[in-house]
């Protein structure tokens, strides 16, 4: 370990999962949150801004390593790998054995700091870490080596990992007690956030540690699923407001066992807000720009593929299987909800693309741009799309080329579809099941002796959290993360004496990954899929 002397503090960093103030915010003038109230009036808070898209992998993905997905290499919860046979490309799920860089924890460990950490997503298989962690979202139902060190698991107790305590007998209950017994789905929420408490202030009070983080997931379900009341129409529900005082009561128990001079952080990995209640059809748009083929016969493989799933034969299907690739010059891609990805067809070889790099490209680029900020709501006439971004606009790194070429954000009132029945471009389509849905806008509260008071306006992106929490620790921030020092949580007198310090981390052992431990990757996919088709995600 390097030698490296500097004012370090002890830190407390709460995940709260698709974390909002449009909820927050009310609660506490209402005197109905009274531990987030105390954090936020003695501390800063500001806007915190997830990743394009805004979900669960590639933003707490952004958190764990500091940097934007283009470096990281996390887009969605899994990725697309090309079989260097030709065959057909296959989806790879994303966890801590392919995403790139060098997890906080580890510049933590190597400066001295010993860690908890609980539940942050994507974090399976565990990291031998200077502490102990347990896995988060993601870990394969059944798995029972999601705890570093491995001894830890008998010590827990009635732990589960983010909702699979809504299995039995093998099979997920999410869809059947959403649509059947939403009061026993949401009694095991709950029950599962205050198991997760119970086990953290354990965790927290018995073992030594430097820098505790827990994240709780219940705020994310219950918001996709109960953010109307389906009765009155309320929003957000009363369920919902019933699981913030929850927390609120468990967050105030960890802020006083971390004790005054222990600096505390709320975070969220996105924020929330009703779900979308029109539709935009992407193969409507896709002809209506009029650069991509689609095979013969894909309204029939389409249609085959929805009456089997009907009849109990589940078969999805990708649009990229009806894509006629050697004569399409665009690709359009749905990335989550309202983000929709444009990937530009380009000739790498002498067999494979379309169109040619340079003029031809930059060219169709701007074409693409130009009709896709005039489209209108047929009813309303009102724009549809909020931003367009370039692909360099967003992302760099390594893998800033998985992403596409242009980056489209509709309004929220609008998701993504995908239905070559459909001809209209924009239809209703408000889903009775999952009425929220995930924003850009998060949240940030920080507190401590550190600490300024008041709002932050400036903007801040998830990945600034991690070398701000460095800066906290005392330690110097490798130089590959992109995140910066949030500056505007101290004063300027305590940035005069204590200026953040880098190291170059180009060559260091930290960016090495979890052993593999033999897995099945293909297994471990299926299995996440069901989970996340549970949850909404596909």
């Amino acid at each position: 370990m390097e030698q490296f002397k500097k004012s370090k503090n002890k830190l407390l960093v709460i995940g709260i999962d698709g974390g909002t103030f449009d909820i927050i915010l009310p609660m506490i003038h209402a005197g109905r949150l009274p531990n987030l109230g105390r954090l936020l009036s003695n501390g800063a808070y500001g806007t915190l801004l997830s990743t394009i898209p805004p979900v669960t992998a590639p933003a707490w993905s952004s958190f764990v390593m500091g940097s934007n997905p283009g470096q990281h290499g996390v887009f969605y919860f899994f990725r697309k790998e090309e079989k260097s046979d030709g065959a057909k490309s296959e989806r790879v799920l994303m966890n801590l054995r392919n995403i790139e860089g060098i997890p906080f924890w580890r510049v933590l460990n190597r400066y001295g700091n010993k860690v908890g950490l609980i539940n942050i997503p994507l974090t399976y298989p565990p990291d031998k870490v200077d502490g102990f962690m347990i896995s988060g979202m993601l870990v394969p139902p059944g798995a029972n080596n999601y705890t570093y060190p491995p001894e830890l698991l008998s010590t827990l107790d009635k732990y589960y990992v983010d909702v699979d305590g809504l299995m039995k007998q093998g099979e997920w209950q999410g869809k059947k007690l959403i649509r059947g017994n939403r009061e026993q789905f949401i009694k095991n929420v709950f029950q599962i956030t205050s198991n997760r408490a119970h086990n953290a202030l354990t965790l927290m009070k018995k073992e030594p540690w430097d820098f505790f983080m827990v994240v709780f997931t219940g705020s994310d379900r219950v918001c996709h699923f109960f953010w109307e009341d389906r009765k009155t129409g309320k929003s957000p529900s009363s369920v919902i407001e019933d699981y913030y005082i929850h927390l609120d009561s468990i967050i105030g128990k960890l802020i006083d066992e971390a004790g005054d001079d222990t600096c505390k952080i709320i975070m969220s990995d996105h924020g929330f807000g009703p779900a979308p209640t029109k539709r935009i059809n992407a193969f409507t748009l896709a002809k209506d720009l009029g650069e991509t083929a689609f095979l013969p016969g894909h309204t029939f493989s389409y249609l085959k593929a929805r009456l089997l799933g009907k009849i109990g034969i589940p078969k999805r299907i990708d649009p990229s299987d009806l894509i006629d690739v050697k004569n399409s010059r665009v690709f359009l891609e749905p990335m989550y909800a309202n983000f929709l990805g444009v990937s530009i067809n380009i000739k790498d070889g002498a067999e494979n693309g379309v169109a040619t790099p340079g003029r031809e490209y930059q060219d169709l680029r701007e074409k693409i741009i130009n009709h896709l900020k005039k489209l209108t709501d047929p009813v309303s006439g009102k724009c549809l799309v909020e931003k367009v971004y370039t692909r360099e606009s967003l992302y760099h790194g390594k893998f800033a080329n998985n992403a596409p070429d242009i980056v489209v954000q509709f309004s929220y009132d609008i998701k993504l579809g995908f239905s070559p029945l459909k001809k209209a471009l924009v239809r209703t389509a408000k889903d009775p099941i999952r009425t929220g849905d995930h924003r850009r806008e998060g949240i940030l509260i920080a507190s401590g002796r550190q600490i300024r008071s008041g709002s932050l306006e400036n903007e801040m992106f998830i990945q600034d959290v991690t070398p701000t929490m460095l800066y906290l620790a005392g330690c110097p921030i490798p130089e590959s993360y992109d995140g910066r020092v949030i500056k505007e949580l101290f004063g300027d007198d305590y940035l005069l004496q204590r200026p953040p310090e880098y190291y170059d981390d180009s060559k260091n052992p930290e960016r090495s990954l979890p052993e593999e431990r033999g897995f099945d990757s293909a297994k471990e996919y299926e299995q996440a899929k069901t989970l996340l088709e549970n949850l909404g995600y596909m």
